[in-house]
């Protein structure tokens, strides 16, 4: 079993887009609204810009 690190939730998973690992982290977490993650593997989500919808990637539960 791999460490939370940020880049994966400490079973060996690479964290989804939409989703972000803090470190120490033992899953993944979605992103808030008014955030996203457009690549694998984030610790912490960005924030959209003002005014900006981000639609690439859309997750759910």
């Amino acid at each position: 079993m791999e460490s939370p690190d940020g880049n994966n939730a400490g079973d060996g998973a690479i964290c989804p887009l939409g989703h972000y690992c803090p470190t120490g982290s033992k899953t993944y977490t979605p992103c808030q609204n008014g955030t996203y993650t457009n690549t694998l593997g984030q610790a912490t989500c960005h924030t959209c810009e003002e005014g900006k919808v981000f639609l690439e990637f859309v997750m759910s539960d």
